[in-house]
């Protein structure tokens, strides 16, 4: 369950840096989309806390939402091991 709070003070960090500093998290973001690592790298990381949510979700306070999150990843997830990754850009 600590991967849960790990996902969610993660989107704290990002959602403050994207307030704080937009153009500074638009540049990290157009460096980061051109590595070639970065299309297995996310499926990766959607794929793993897609599988945290759904296995943990029943351990939280809201437990249809973490679940539903969680299934929501990992479609996300499956639907990207189909995308190129010239078109996941």
């Amino acid at each position: 369950m600590i991967w849960i709070g790990v996902f969610g003070l993660l989107m704290l960090l990002i959602s403050v840096l994207m307030i704080a500093r937009p153009n500074l998290w638009i540049d990290l973001a157009l460096k980061f989309s051109r590595l070639k690592y970065m299309h297995p790298l996310e499926i990766l990381i959607r794929l793993l806390f897609g599988v945290t949510f759904v296995n943990y979700g029943s351990e939280t306070d809201y437990p249809i939402l973490i679940e539903y999150i969680g299934y929501l990843l990992l479609a996300v997830g499956a639907g990207l091991l189909l995308t190129p990754p010239s078109q996941h850009r």
